[in-house]
């Protein structure tokens, strides 16, 4: 049921009984100047006068006009306590590889390194995805759960803001793990609709878990999963304080397995520019319809006062200017 409500309350408890004293004191205690004068009789029987009822009735236009000011001071709205919108609502868990790896820079034009740029993409993924629960689970040697599934964007947008390579020891690739830990988070939720988004640079390391169990688990939850390989695939080498490491690249053969097998898919991020437009895919492929109650929800409803105040201003404009013009 909706109702009228102000936002500014405590202006019309100040400015509604200043407009009724005036009216009042107008009335009932303001006398008027007479004047004598030879002329009196005639200019009366010809009706200017500034006495009658079309003074008090210019009046009341003012007072009115005055009072729908009031009102449109204090910003009337309607709130409606069963409105129904109609969003879009996908529960998800990010899943960030931080391994030393990912310190890597892949373009010699863009001097951020891999994390930087997954880092940035996702947040900006995160601002588009207004009604998801989202959470983040990230690993390297170890996996951790960084933040649980939330609407709070703001909340999540700073944790992972705050992800750098060495928040968790970064010198093994636990692939699996960390999706299996996302997976736990996953499968108690509610949604119509579960995803799990994989970043990762690497192979998974050797006593990880393996692929086959990645997917039953996926499968048994109903969670799609879809991989984002960044880099090259092969053996590459990054530049540390004790010289030149090998690292394992993206292994495309394991993660377009556990992808198409949960009826995800798998995206290549040779550059920067992909992973924008990996991100933006995504976003366009998981839309799902719920309908849910907003409270509390405002509909300003200025216009009809306004337009109200308008019509009065212009009716005692007119009566004082062409009809009654001596007042």
């Amino acid at each position: 049921m909706s109702f009228i409500h102000f936002a500014y309350p405590w202006l019309l408890l100040i400015l509604l009984p200043l407009i009724i004293f005036i009216g009042v004191y107008r009335f009932y205690f303001y006398k008027p100047i007479h004047y004598r004068y030879s002329l009196a009789t005639l200019i009366n029987s010809m009706g200017f006068t500034a006495s009658g009822i079309h003074t008090k009735f210019l009046f009341f236009l003012r007072i009115a006009l005055l009072a729908l000011l009031a009102l449109l001071v204090a910003k009337p709205r309607v709130i409606d306590h069963q409105s129904k919108i109609v969003g879009e609502g996908v529960d998800m868990v990010l899943v960030l590889d931080v391994s030393n790896s990912m310190q890597m820079v892949d373009d010699e034009r863009d001097p951020r390194n891999r994390l930087d740029i997954a880092k940035e993409e996702a947040i900006r993924f995160i601002e588009n995805r207004e009604h998801d629960p989202i959470g983040l689970t990230i690993f390297g040697r170890e996996a951790v759960s960084r933040c649980p599934l939330t609407l709070d964007k703001k909340i999540l947008k700073e944790i992972l803001q705050d992800i750098h390579i060495g928040t968790i020891d970064g010198s093994g690739t636990l692939l699996y793990t960390g999706m299996l830990l996302a997976a736990n988070r996953l499968k108690a939720t509610k949604g119509s609709s579960k995803v799990m988004i994989v970043l990762t640079d690497g192979t998974a390391y050797e006593d990880d878990k393996n692929r086959e169990q990645v997917v039953a688990v996926a499968k048994k939850f109903g969670i799609k999963i879809y991989t984002i390989g960044i880099g090259h695939d092969g053996i590459r080498y990054y530049q540390t304080p004790f010289g030149p490491q090998p690292i394992q690249g993206v292994n495309k053969k394991d993660l377009t397995f556990v992808a198409e097998n949960t009826g995800g898919r798998y995206f290549e991020a040779k550059k920067p520019h992909d992973m924008k437009a990996i991100y933006t895919t995504i976003d366009k492929l998981e839309k799902t319809e719920y309908e849910t109650t907003l409270f509390t929800h405002f509909h300003d409803i200025f216009k009809p006062f306004l337009c109200v105040a308008t019509v009065v201003a212009v009716v005692e404009l007119v009566a004082s200017s062409f009809i009654w013009f001596t007042v």
